[in-house]
């Protein structure tokens, strides 16, 4: 622990320059050991007397009291990295009890700093962005890894992507009406059960991951007409609701960064 200062007023009498030092004494010996006496401006000739007679140094001149960034800051300090996943982020957040989190690179730089307000706004978009809770920017790896889920085939797991979710909950019909809205560039991430004519239908389409949930079997030809279509399978032990929900948290967080960080010196 730093050191604690004893100190009376600014312009110190002898019975301010004694208390100091006879409380930093008594706290010293009981439970305060980095107790120091100190003054905030020059003794008189009297108090000289006094110390003098007793052999007694005079306390620590202190020229300034006002508390420094030093003297509040955390130095044992909670951080991610750029890759890591909101997921993760959130965990030690919550485990912590903080609400930021500053970012670092490999070599121990600060890239930016992550907010809880700013995860809420990315993960609970306001109503009038509804569109934006269906957006998915991640990569089938960081998927696998926020769902806790196995990857039984992979077409370039690494790469990020900016991805519509959609659950399979509708008829095929539907469904492939549903389809139809969405860019070829940006052809969905889907989320559903063992319902094998959406996934049958999904893959012929192209869609980039299906997310097999409730930990369900997927079937052997399913399996090969993904690994024929560059379709990413990935099974999640969650049921749809809660899958689609995980989802979002799996974006890397150097895409939520705040990144303009102020020196104070």
């Amino acid at each position: 622990m730093n050191e604690v200062y004893v100190i009376g007023h600014r312009n110190p009498d002898t019975d301010a320059i004694c208390s100091a030092l006879g409380y930093a004494e008594f706290k010293r010996r009981t439970d305060m050991p980095q107790a120091i006496a100190a003054r905030c401006g020059d003794t008189n000739d009297r108090t000289d007397f006094v110390l003098n007679m007793f052999g007694v140094a005079p306390p620590r001149f202190v020229t300034d009291v006002s508390p420094r960034v030093c003297d509040v800051m955390q130095t044992e300090m909670v951080s991610v990295g750029p890759e890591t996943t909101a997921a993760v982020a959130l965990g030690l957040m919550d485990e912590h009890n903080i609400r930021i989190l500053p970012v670092l690179d490999g070599e121990q730089r600060c890239r930016g700093l992550l907010s809880l307000f700013k995860l809420s706004k990315f993960l609970f978009p306001a109503a009038n962005r509804l569109i934006d809770s269906r957006r998915v920017l991640s990569s089938l790896a960081n998927l696998a890894q926020t769902l806790g889920g196995k990857i039984p085939t992979a077409h370039e797991p690494d790469r990020e992507e900016d991805l519509f979710l959609m659950i399979g909950a509708m008829g095929l019909e539907s469904f492939g009406e549903r389809l139809e809205h969405y860019p070829r560039e940006k052809l969905a991430l889907l989320a559903v059960g063992d319902r094998w004519d959406i996934q049958n239908l999904a893959i012929r389409e192209g869609v980039r991951v299906m997310i097999i949930t409730g930990g369900l079997d997927v079937e052997r030809k399913t399996l090969e007409a993904a690994g024929r279509n560059n379709v990413s399978l990935l099974s999640s032990p969650h049921d749809t609701a809660t899958t689609a929900s995980l989802c979002r948290a799996s974006v890397a967080v150097r895409n939520m960064l705040k990144r303009a960080i102020h020196d104070v010196g």
